[in-house]
């Protein structure tokens, strides 16, 4: 018999991988989509322009996203050889690097927005939660949404720091031939430093910047 708390744990747990099959490859292709406009085709070679979520899943970043509540998805790569000797070539390489922070700002502030609309203000006591187990449709579809509010949001706020270290590497002739050579290990080390050290205050700036615009455009169009 299917009990009350298996029943939220497998809604929970659908949400969470719906939110991740929405959201990273979503990502992870405008990443791929702004380097290739900008000059570097490395993504698209290395089969990142596509929406296919098995192309841009990360094992480790799904299991981290199952038991822990954040995860991630691959990093699309990048070669900023091909774009920083441009014209301009420092302006696209940042349009290309936070490329990925705009789209899980934007989630979050679109799943806000339609969340705002189906649950109401109680959806704010929620989205520390990362969801609303519930039954009804109407709950359930706003449990995802839920999801993706907290999810992207903590990611947002994740990569707001390691993109702009990254920038500023690639910036420096004498720290860009390191990263070229050790960008993943980069990557990892900055990704754990940033979680424990460094998300929460952005995390609660971005929260207050969505929330206030959310309810701002549902002002606008007369839902509230």
């Amino acid at each position: 018999m299917l009990t009350l708390g298996t029943a939220k744990n497998i809604i929970h747990t659908v949400s969470m991988l719906l939110a991740y099959i929405i959201v990273v490859p979503i990502a992870g292709y405008a990443r791929a989509w702004m380097a290739k406009k900008m000059g570097d085709d490395t993504p698209e070679e290395l089969g990142f322009l596509t929406l296919d979520p098995f192309k841009h899943a990360d094992f480790i970043g799904l299991l981290c996203l199952l038991f822990f509540g954040v995860g991630w998805g691959k990093n699309s790569p990048v070669n900023p050889s091909n774009i920083i000797y441009s014209p301009r070539g420092w302006l696209k390489l940042g349009l290309v690097f936070f490329t990925d922070v705009f789209c899980y700002f934007m989630f979050a502030l679109l799943a806000l927005t339609v969340d705002l609309a189906l649950v109401g203000q109680e959806v704010f006591a929620l989205i520390g939660q990362g969801g609303v187990p519930a039954s009804s449709l109407v709950i359930s579809i706003a449990s995802v949404l839920t999801f993706i509010i907290y999810w992207t949001i903590v990611l947002a706020a994740i990569f707001s720091i390691i993109r702009l270290f990254e920038f500023l590497m690639v910036l420096n002739p004498r720290w860009f031939a390191y990263y070229m050579t050790h960008n993943q290990l980069f990557l990892v080390v900055l990704y754990f430093v940033v979680i424990f050290f460094v998300t929460p205050p952005i995390k609660l700036l971005l929260s207050l910047l969505i929330s206030y615009l959310a309810t701002g455009i549902l002002h606008v169009v007369g839902f509230m």
